[in-house]
């Protein structure tokens, strides 16, 4: 039988043997805690070790971190301190003292001076370096920041983490090819790397590099970075490559991980936008701006959400309406466009602006002098034009140069438009003289659609005979437009009239575009075996029928070009292209079908 003695010299032995810990033990407990992020528990434990043995320099640098990551910079100072009277050479001692200095006290200078001190101690610690170049970063001294964390990377380059701070300091610096190459060594020293996936794709998509960036968010979502943020970063990837059904479908999911993300209701925001869905853009902007002011009222997005709700959300300003007219235009629902624009004129009579997108609507319906008369409006009025154009909301915030291409296009863009409906109203003189206008007004070369009024001045010259005119104006098309169907068709239209063997009835082709199919009669009908000297001309025009088939293998006007010059040629082939045109709705083919292919 236990006596009551026995048994209690037994619990105390059993207490001894459980509760006795060395200092060490709690020391290694500690930081397994703070390894784990327990910050506050591990702190407990240091001050047990301590307590049992304040000679443990490793329980003060321990417990300092602690503090420092808790943000309890005063006592983590204090505890460093206390390593270093136990260690003067503690080099990474010196280093979180100027991590205080930096982060508590703004005192960049003087936190430079320790890690100086602990990089004298150490010259091979790459965190040194690495605290250093942050710290110069933050002061702006980014040349001598890249040489620490080269140095950073040049003491641990095997060491992932070195590599993925020179990339993140390589992308702020817009340096996005090194950039690539310091996530792509994170990535191959690391094997699975979400993170390291995320920032290359960033760069690759400022590179222009889409489908690699679209692979690497692939790469980085199936890794394990199912959160908010990646499919935001790959909805960005989808809208660079306008494929914005995707990107929708990324920010859904974004919000359906994390209903507070205003990033990705701005992000969706956008991209509806870009689907001319501007009530669901202005839902998610508004959204997206709400969540913000609430969890992140300081961040930079507050203003840009509110710059763009600005440009095309609110009803009060003239944005709304042609905005949302741009939009139905772009869908192809020119009607509810010029709804738009009247209720904006109405609301606004004296912004021009109503009436030159009006005339662009009256154009796409086929209404040539309506379009004649709000153009000619917009052009007595062309200062005001230009002022509005300006302060346009969704303009106001245009770079110089930006605003130096829109307001250089402004007013050739007028006499465009009063040239294309004058050519549709055969009023080809004056179709003339407002295209020379609009070219003579274009100013430097590359802006945004300065091939389209060659084009049309290349049909105007083959209306009026001046064949080789149109030539030079639809070889400058293609100069500027190599991947354009359209000029090279033409440019084969006349190639025929300059073989002198026949001459193309051109104001029955109208003007030659998909949208212009070519009409019967516009081909005179001709046995072959009879060209002499203009084979060369018809020859070019067979290569040029051929360029636009390359580029568009649905265009009948190529095909209809190709088959009528190999039938006045002889050659073998015509039928097959006729019959391709017919096809593809070429009126004119059957005619020459009947003709050629007996």
């Amino acid at each position: 039988m236990i006596t009551r003695r026995f048994l209690a010299l037994f619990l105390l032995l059993c207490s001894r043997g459980l509760f006795a810990q060395s200092a060490a033990e709690y020391l290694k407990h500690a930081d397994s805690l703070l390894d784990a992020g327990n910050s506050q528990d591990a702190i407990g434990l240091y001050d047990k070790a301590i307590a049992l043995d304040g000679s443990v320099e490793m329980a003060y640098r321990g417990r300092g971190s602690a503090y420092l990551r808790l943000g309890n910079y005063e006592k983590g100072e204090k505890d460093y301190h206390s390593a270093l009277g136990i260690n003067p050479k503690c080099a990474r001692c010196y280093a979180n003292l100027g991590k205080v200095e930096a982060e508590a006290r703004h005192d960049f200078d003087k936190a430079i001076e320790f890690v100086n001190t602990g990089i004298a101690i150490d010259p091979k610690d790459a965190q040194l370096y690495l605290l250093r170049a942050k710290i110069k970063r933050v002061q702006g001294r980014n040349s001598d920041a890249l040489i620490d964390f080269n140095r950073a990377v040049d003491a641990e380059p095997e060491n992932a983490v070195m590599h993925m701070e020179r990339g993140v300091y390589n992308v702020a610096m817009g340096f996005y090819p090194v950039a690539v190459s310091d996530f792509s060594k994170v990535i191959e020293l690391t094997g699975k790397a979400p993170a390291a996936y995320e920032n290359r794709a960033h760069c690759l998509v400022e590179l222009k590099r889409y489908d690699e960036a679209l692979s690497d968010m692939d790469s980085a979502i199936s890794q394990g970075g199912r959160t908010s943020n990646y499919f935001i970063e790959r909805g960005g990837v989808y809208a660079s490559m306008q494929r914005y059904p995707e990107g929708l479908a990324d920010y859904d999911t974004a919000i359906a991980l994390s209903a507070d993300s205003y990033l990705a209701y701005y992000n969706r925001g956008l991209t509806r936008y870009q689907m001319e869905d501007l009530d669901g853009a202005c839902s998610d902007l508004k959204k997206g701006l709400d969540i913000a002011m609430t969890v992140d009222a300081k961040s930079p997005y507050v203003e840009r959400i509110r710059r763009d709700m600005d440009a095309f959300c609110d009803p009060a300003f003239a944005a709304y309406y042609y905005q949302r007219g741009i939009a139905a235009y772009n869908r192809n629902d020119f009607a509810a466009a010029v709804d738009f624009y009247n209720a904006g004129m109405k609301k606004f009579p004296n912004n021009v602006l109503f009436l030159y997108f009006r005339g662009n609507a009256w154009i796409r319906l086929k209404k040539y002098r309506e379009a004649l008369g709000d153009y000619s409006v917009v052009l007595k009025n062309k200062d005001m034009y230009l002022r509005k154009m300006k302060e346009a909301r969704g303009n106001r915030n245009a770079t110089k140069d930006e605003t130096a291409l829109m307001i250089g296009a402004a007013i050739p863009s007028i006499y465009e438009g009063l040239s294309e409906s004058h050519i549709a109203l055969g009023n080809y003189e004056e179709a003339l003289r407002d295209i020379d206008e609009a070219i003579t007004l274009k100013t430097g070369e590359g802006m945004p659609g300065s091939e389209i009024p060659y084009n049309n001045r290349g049909v105007l010259y083959l209306i009026a005979g001046r064949d080789q005119d149109a030539v030079e104006d639809f070889d400058r098309v293609i100069l500027n437009s190599p991947t354009a169907a359209e000029p090279y068709v033409n440019r084969a239209i006349a190639y025929i009239n300059l073989s002198g063997e026949v001459r193309l009835n051109i104001l029955n082709l109208g003007i030659v575009s998909r949208d212009g199919p070519m009409m019967s009669g516009a081909f005179p009908l001709a046995p072959g075996n009879h060209v002499a000297h203009g084979e060369e001309f018809l020859r070019r025009a067979i290569a040029s029928s051929s360029k636009a088939i390359e580029l568009d293998g649905t265009s009948a006007p190529a095909y209809e070009l190709r088959g009528y010059v190999k039938a006045l040629l002889s050659e073998d082939g015509a039928c097959d292209d006729l019959k391709k045109a017919k096809l593809l709705g070429a009126r004119g083919a059957d005619g020459m079908i009947g003709a050629y292919c007996k």
